[in-house]
């Protein structure tokens, strides 16, 4: 008869195998007589494993369950029955250990020790390091492990901690004070091996075999599929998980670029800025080596009072000059400029920053209503001060301005279209349809908030169903200096090194920007009529460039003798457009703005571009565009007597002033005229010297037809390659993402502890609840939306991003729960699902290891709980709304809640298998490529629980604010890994590319296998680090298993100790990849007492050896001689190195290198080869595909297939006599001396086939 306290659970009675036994401590027996074996036992209080004391001290209530020889489940018995248990299991002391714990309830990192008591609470995985015999050198000597992990045992979630007399224990709890028991028999697997990667896999199916088994949901599909490690399944019963195809394109979420702000134009704007433009970059100092530690001073609320009273009426403007300037003379002039009724006060920020303080808060309003504004052209960027913000901390990226849209069709002029029109220049603020008089009906006036950091948009494209699509002109009111080469607000064309030109004479090049894109307050300026003078000497003539026809498009300008001065030579006809560049590398001639036509002479080596719109030169090589039908016509005395030989001289050159609104509305029938035109200037004439300058002209063919957008009609033929080049910039340094996750930030929620007119409280956002499965008012036009540049949709946006910017998948944020408060339970949209307000309760485990925020403030204000009968039908609802929307899959968050929620629901076993199970089967139901990315789920009852989701986030958030943080992300994804790995693909999270420590993140992400995404602001890009990631085409080098510690870190502290540094390994299809890290002195990690930190020298050193890379022999072969081509990226040196062999490395704090480790193999007699791949790439071997031997009578070598574009390397003990890319011979570089052998493949290039001969 089997006592009570050692009954099994019956559910899991069948995980016994007949053959095997339980086994008591104290000599009881279950079943059969123990005899001397080699599985598992308890003795004389020890646990031993292959003959291994894995623990020590053993209590008597602990129960061995034997799996195999060398592993068992162990549990322990109790007289009493309780919802939560903690059992002692036994002493660990004196060996090397590593544990991951949960520090927060949802996320997990490592800790390293030598005992029981330094294993935290919360531990979800145990490895021990035993070794055959003491040594002292402990890189020497036969190591082994021993594995513990605690698991699910029926209803019940178990954990490890040590306590302070070195004991292991295990915690069991159900979640539920209804759930209770008196044993858990299966709490904890054991398991030993000699290799720490082989152990875990076959570890990780093991423990989830009886948990597959025993849910309540059975779903064996045949998924193409995953599963890290060597090792066949064990017993066929793990279901393989399909790999979502975002996975292996570069991708971009919205979270820290805008986090819960996101809106459609700013997604737009950060897609754009990817695909399209090489920002100038502004580096950052390099971080300092040891950051120390700081008293905090907290600053109460009451004594703020005092300077927000202050300071609340008041701007914070900056000048964006990019030369000394008086910043005194500035203030005069914009204070005069205001007329203010009240008094100003301005205090001096900085030297080109000002604060301005209104006594009447009107008057602030009225400035802002009005901007922007300029001081000698250079524009004032204003912000309305904020409180709790140092002057350091106003960003000045973005001005609001009226812009105009013009040669609209009569019924396109209405508001909601002009909401739309505008959402492509910047956020929409204001639409003002002017009525009445000449203007009216003939442009839209827009008021749109636009990014400093973005090119002027000079036009929009827009058009009706089934028919031709219109470009539309955009003018700007009120523009500031702006640059008409890069089109950004701020500097012109001399500061500017967007583009750059060597000078000398050529043919004229088309700039992108120019001065058409100025218009005046609320009415046009007509760019081509405005009176201006140029004269000059000595010029020699016009010349056509090579495109061009001279008999249709262009004459000759020679200035007659002895013509008197007042009697102008030429009148010019506005018809086509011309552009004239001054060509010499001396000097330059420019307009600085129509309108006001002051003619510079400019004395640099670049060049200078006159952009004079609606030029047309007639063929006389005499006279330019007399026309006396249309313009007064001024001919030379003695017109008829001119002959082509007189020589040239002083040349005056004018426009007539001329009047009259009907006769210009004749000329020019799709300009807009002003009813004020401008007084003639006088300007003053420049002399060239004795230079003989030459001007360059390229012409564009009049179009017959009206033009719908001015001067951008040529651009429909021949110039709208040129325009796409220089304004689009769509293959010009950008890394197109293909991937997108709208985060949190676009749903319908409500948020009652958020007040309008109410200061934001930290932490309020966390009560926000789901109120509509759909989209918010950002995202989808209302009746009453604030937001009047909202598509009609969340369709109509996917769908025109996808087309737009060719994304290949698009996925949006939600919580497990819907949302951080739940869904709302009296919500119209959401009641149907019958949630009910719970307030959470974290285990005593959680709330022993660090507090967080996100889940305090839940604890305070409540979380909207489905009822779990309806869970399904919410997922069901949801996603297929998305699908329908266009979105192609779903990051899911929060999914450790529902721990704190199970009391009355079954307990946080069940409820978790039940909400997974639905979520799980709402994704095979509605999207097609298993498109689910599970994040704040590092639980044991989550990891366990999910038998589908392919893809789990394995840290803590990135926080690019964080200094401390930087190192600690690396660090503890790594070691996450180790276990998560071994269940789904880990997620290594975004990054920003433009950062102090970008290619430290970016590195991790080419050594991680992992999907590569990133989540900068937009324009804030840095593309030397992202095209080391992506490929011209936006996919990715992925590499083949989750990234990993080497073996020879498993056990040191990379973040803390202060001498070791971390080794992460992975392989690829032919090669292997290592990445080292140093981690050190950058910070400390949570739940450690930061003062224990070592002393970090300035710089460390390890070494790397092939050695590291686990499961070499998958891409070795058997033709390996045992030597690897070892390929360090940061130098671009390659050495060969035996396999036990190593190479030094030293590196200072967040820094890194990563190495292309490949086997170099014996071909014939006289070719050993190993390649490397695009050695411009950080994982250069993921980019081979393919490698092939030939040999023939004549000819020997080695086809290599892959993918992307850039430098290619190898290995190779010979030099190629040639070698060819698709079939075409290219050149080549070999270096006799390390034997490296390099060639360019083309860029375009998507795929090649690399033929070497030798």
């Amino acid at each position: 008869m089997i006592p009570p306290s050692l009954q099994l659970n019956t559910r899991l009675s069948l995980f016994i195998p007949q053959n095997q036994r339980i086994f008591l401590n104290g000599n009881k027996i279950w079943r059969q007589s123990m005899r001397v074996c080699a599985k598992p036992v308890i003795g004389d209080g020890i646990l031993r494993i292959n003959g291994k004391d894995a623990l020590t001290g053993v209590p008597e209530n602990v129960v061995v369950t034997p799996s195999t020889n060398t592993s068992a489940f162990v549990g322990a018995t109790s007289t009493e029955r309780s919802c939560r248990h903690v059992f002692k299991l036994g002493v660990i002391r004196d060996v090397r250990l590593l544990c991951l714990f949960r520090f927060k309830i949802w996320w997990m990192i490592p800790r390293m020790g030598n005992s029981g008591s330094d294993i935290p609470i919360e531990t979800q995985m145990l490895l021990l390091e035993a070794r055959e015999e003491p040594v002292v050198d402990a890189s020497k000597g036969s190591t082994s492990y021993i594995l513990f992990l605690p698991v699910l045992d029926g209803e019940f979630r178990s954990s490890l901690q040590g306590n302070s007399a070195n004991e292991l224990e295990f915690c069991l709890e159900s979640g539920d004070p209804a759930i209770v028991t008196a044993q858990s028999l299966k709490a904890v697997f054991v398991n030993y091996g000699n290799n720490p990667f082989d152990l875990m896999n076959e570890s990780m199916k093991t423990t989830l075999l009886p948990i597959f088994l025993t849910s309540t949901v059975l779903d064996f599909s045949p998924y193409a599929g995953y599963w890290s490690g060597t090792a066949e399944l064990l017993h066929s019963v793990k279901p393989k998980r399909q790999i979502p195809g975002m996975l292996d394109w570069f991708g971009w979420c919205t979270w820290d670029a805008f986090y819960t702000e996101v809106n459609p134009q700013g997604i737009k704007d950060g897609l754009k800025s990817l695909l399209r433009f090489n920002m100038d970059l502004g580096w950052e100092d390099d971080l300092i080596a040891k950051i120390q530690d700081h008293t905090l001073i907290e600053i109460e609320d009451c004594l703020l009072e005092e300077g927000k009273h202050r300071y609340q009426n008041s701007i914070v403007g900056k000048f964006l000059v990019d030369k000394p300037f008086n910043l005194m003379s500035a203030k005069k002039t914009m204070l005069q400029a205001w007329r203010s009724k009240s008094n100003i006060t301005t205090l001096d920020l900085s030297k080109d920053m000002v604060l301005f303080m209104f006594d009447e808060v009107s008057d602030l309003n009225k400035v802002l209503a009005n901007s922007p504004w300029a001081f000698n052209g250079h524009l004032l960027a204003l912000q309305k001060w904020k409180e709790d913000t140092s002057v350091s901390e106003f960003v000045f990226d973005s001005i609001s301005i009226w812009t105009q849209i013009h040669d609209l069709p009569l019924d396109w002029i209405t508001r909601r279209i002009g909401m739309q029109l505008g959402s492509d220049i910047g956020c929409v603020e204001d639409v003002d349809i002017p009525f009445g008089g000449i203007l009216g009906g003939k442009f839209l006036r827009i008021r749109v908030r636009i990014n400093l950091n973005r090119p002027l948009v000079q036009f929009v494209i827009a058009k009706r169903k089934n028919a031709e699509p219109r470009f539309l002109e955009v003018k700007y009111e009120r523009l500031p200096i702006f640059c008409f080469k890069c089109g950004k607000i701020g500097h012109d064309n001399r500061q500017c090194s967007t583009l750059t030109d060597s000078g000398g004479e050529k043919e004229a090049t088309l700039l992108p920007f120019g001065v058409w894109l100025k218009a005046e307050n609320g009415e046009l300026l007509n760019p081509h009529l405005e009176h201006f003078k140029m004269k000059g000497r000595k010029i020699s003539g016009i010349h056509p460039s090579s495109s061009q026809s001279p008999e249709t498009e262009l004459g000759m300008i020679l200035s007659p003798a002895n013509i008197p001065s007042k009697n102008p030579v030429t009148v010019l006809h506005l018809d086509s457009d011309l552009l004239v560049r001054r060509m010499m590398p001396r000097g330059g001639l420019g307009f600085d703005e129509v309108g006001r036509p002051n003619i510079t002479l400019y004395p640099q080596n670049t060049s200078r571009m006159l952009c004079y719109p609606q030029v047309h030169v007639l063929k006389n090589p005499n006279i330019v565009g007399v026309d006396k039908m249309k313009y007064q016509s001024t001919y030379p005395e003695d017109s008829n007597n001119m002959k082509n030989t007189w020589q040239p001289q002083e040349l005056d050159l004018e426009i007539p002033d001329i009047v009259g609104q009907d006769q210009l509305r004749n000329q020019f029938s799709y300009l807009e005229v002003s009813n004020k035109l401008k007084n003639p200037q006088q300007i003053k004439p420049f002399n060239c010297g004795n230079s003989l300058p030459k001007w360059g002209i390229d012409t564009f063919q009049h179009q017959s037809q009206k033009s719908s957008c001015g001067h951008l009609q040529p651009y429909k033929s021949m110039a709208m390659k040129i325009f796409v080049k220089f304004v689009s910039n769509l293959s010009e340094g950008g890394t197109p993402p293909r991937f997108l996750i709208i985060d949190d930030g676009w749903q319908d929620t409500v948020n009652e502890f958020q007040k309008d007119g109410e200061p934001f409280v930290e932490g309020s956002q966390f009560g926000g609840r789901l109120v509509s499965i759909k989209e918010n008012n950002k995202f989808r036009k209302t009746a009453n939306g604030t937001f009047i540049d909202a598509p009609s949709d969340l369709k109509e946006f996917v769908s025109d991003i996808r087309r737009t910017f060719g994304l290949k998948y698009i996925y949006v944020w939600h919580a497990l729960m819907g949302y951080w408060g739940g869904v709302h339970p009296n919500a119209p949209g959401t009641e149907k699902y019958k949630s009910k307000l719970r307030y959470p309760v974290q285990s005593p485990g959680t709330l022993a290891n660090a507090r967080d925020i996100s889940m305090d403030c839940m604890e305070k204000y409540g979380v909207g709980i489905i009822d779990p009968t309806k869970i399904s039908q919410f997922y069901d609802d949801l996603h297929r709304y998305l699908v329908s929307q266009d979105v192609d899959g779903v990051k899911v968050d929060v999914q450790n809640i529902l721990e704190t929620v199970a009391t009355g629901l079954g307990g946080r076993v069940s409820l978790t298998q039940q909400f997974q199970a639905a979520l799980e089967n709402s994704i095979a139901a509605n999207f097609q490529d298993n498109s689910i990315i599970c994040c704040m789920g590092q639980n044991t009852d989550s990891v366990y629980s999910a038998k589908r989701s392919a893809i789990t986030r394995a840290s803590d958030d990135y926080m690019p604010r964080n200094p401390t943080s930087q190192t600690l992300h690396i660090a503890a994804v790594a070691f996450n890994s180790i276990f998560l790995g071994e269940v789904m693909v880990p997620d290594w999270d975004m990054f920003y590319s433009r950062h102090y420590a970008a290619e430290y993140h970016a590195v991790a992400r080419a050594v991680g296998g992992c999907g590569v995404y990133v989540s900068d602001k937009p324009g804030q890009h840095d593309f030397t680090v992202l095209k080391r990631l992506v490929l011209p085409d936006g996919s990715v080098l992925r590499a083949k298993y989750p990234g990993r510690p080497s073996r020879d870190c498993l056990f040191n502290d990379p973040v803390m100790d202060g001498k070791s540094l971390l080794k992460i390994w992975n392989l690829n299809k032919f090669t292997g990849v290592l990445g080292i890290f140093n981690c050190q002195g950058a910070g400390s990690w949570p739940c450690m007492d930061s003062t224990i930190q070592r002393d970090v020298s300035p710089e460390l050193s390890g070494y790397v050896s092939p050695a590291d890379i686990e499961y070499f022999e998958e891409v070795s072969g058997k033709s390996w001689t045992g030597d690897c081509a070892v390929f360090a990226f940061n130098t671009g040196s390659l050495s060969r190195l035996p396999h036990t062999e190593s190479l030094n490395v030293s590196l200072k704090v967040l820094q890194c290198n990563v190495f292309t480790i490949s086997p170099i193999k014996i071909y014939n007699q006289k070719v050993q080869f190993a390649p490397i791949g695009l050695v411009d790439m950080y994982n250069s071997g993921g980019a081979i595909e393919a490698i092939e031997f030939f040999s023939d009578s004549s000819n020997c070598g080695i086809s290599i297939k892959g993918r992307g574009s850039g430098r290619f390397g190898a290995y190779s003990s010979a030099k190629p006599k040639f070698l060819s890319v698709n079939k075409k011979e290219e050149e080549f570089k070999f270096k006799s001396d390390d034997n490296f052998l390099t060639t360019m493949i083309p860029a375009g290039t998507s795929s090649w086939d690399i033929v070497i001969y030798f």
